[in-house]
């Protein structure tokens, strides 16, 4: 896709699917509602972008990097209610390839991240609420502080994942995978834990009344 079709094409609603975006920086564009399906978006550098309510179904964003354009006001919601540089709301990322990443300030709230391959990335400031994640593979990635509150990690994969002083309340890891995960500073208020493998000793930290 040539650069010209590539700015007229971003666009909330746009039809992209297929599309080889590989490599490309996208500072200020909006993928709101867009058509992505099995896009290549690989190594992609991530400013301010919108991708709320965009169909990423089996989108490879394996080695993204976000972080490096200007920061959007988040106001009272989203990652810590300060700031973002990537908004994924509601997206539809099904099988996507998101391991390896990097992302800073990002908001995946309510998103379908359904089998997932996160494995390995990096989140700093990053928000999973009201997320779907059955069966998504999060080994080896770092999350620590990440919001996966009233998310649904069932069958999740979180072994050796850093997960200090993530939020889990009420949240579902019903026969989720979380051997060898750090879980220093977690909170687990009314988390369904059914069937979890949790690393040896752990006793999950409830919110102090």
């Amino acid at each position: 896709m040539s650069e010209n079709e590539l700015i007229a094409a971003s666009k909330s609603g746009a039809d992209m699917s297929n599309a080889d975006l590989s490599g490309r920086t996208f500072d200020e564009v909006n993928f709101s509602r867009a058509n992505l399906v099995t896009v290549d978006m690989s190594e992609v550098a991530l400013g301010e972008a919108d991708f709320s309510q965009a169909n990423l179904v089996g989108a490879d964003l394996s080695d993204v990097r976000s972080g490096g354009g200007a920061a959007v006001d988040l106001g009272e919601s989203g990652a810590g209610g300060e700031t973002k540089y990537a908004d994924f709301s509601s997206a539809h990322l099904l099988s996507a390839d998101i391991s390896e990443a990097e992302f800073e300030a990002v908001d995946f709230v309510t998103a379908n991240l359904v089998e997932v391959d996160l494995s390995d990335a990096t989140f700093e400031t990053i928000t999973f609420s009201g997320a779907n994640l059955a069966g998504a593979d999060v080994s080896s990635a770092s999350l620590s502080g990440a919001d996966f509150s009233d998310a649904n990690l069932r069958l999740a994969d979180l072994s050796d994942a850093d997960l200090s002083d993530a939020d889990f309340t009420g949240a579902t890891l019903r026969g989720a995978e979380l051997g060898g995960a750090t879980l220093d500073g977690a909170t687990f208020e009314s988390t369904v834990l059914d069937g979890a493998n949790l690393p040896p000793g752990f006793e999950p930290e409830r919110k102090e009344e």
